[in-house]
């Protein structure tokens, strides 16, 4: 799923220029490991005070069960959470720019009304399945190429 023999791509945030790096899959394991702890935080954050214990525990374990099956490359959209696409596109500059918080880079991203369309450009550039859709790819990455006929 990663594509480490991409080149980083040169993207622009409110007059900061980084570059995008492409996803590892120890990178991808992050954000997912991110994803499944919010969803897991935010159960957590829904229990009424006058829950009993066990409609805790069963709510809980749901979330567990659930958020374990999280797999962000298999399901793209899930990245429309803003939260979420912060972190994958914060996650894909830190290789390069190992200083930069999360903190500092999303509110540079808030700053530049064009920020989320260049950093969606420059990470489909490094990362083409997010703008395809991982199901596409792999059946690309399977289908053999037809041969093309050479006319004589």
């Amino acid at each position: 799923m990663s594509n480490p023999q991409a080149s980083p791509a040169l993207v622009s945030i409110n007059g900061n220029e980084y570059l995008v790096s492409p996803l590892t899959d120890r990178n991808i394991g992050e954000i997912n490991n991110y994803i499944r702890s919010q969803a897991i935080k935010t159960a957590r954050e829904s229990f009424d005070p006058n829950d009993p214990p066990e409609v805790k525990e069963l709510t809980l374990r749901i979330a567990i069960q659930e958020a374990a099956k999280v797999d962000w490359t298999e399901t793209p959209g899930i990245i429309t959470n803003p939260d979420y696409m912060m972190y994958v596109f914060w996650t894909a500059l830190r290789k390069n720019h190992p200083e930069l918080t999360r903190e500092t880079f999303t509110q540079e991203v808030l700053e530049d009304p064009e920020a989320v369309g260049n950093l969606m450009d420059a990470f489909t550039l490094v990362q083409p399945f997010l703008g395809e859709g991982p199901e596409g790819n792999r059946k690309a990455a399977r289908k053999p190429q037809a041969k093309k006929k050479v006319k004589k």
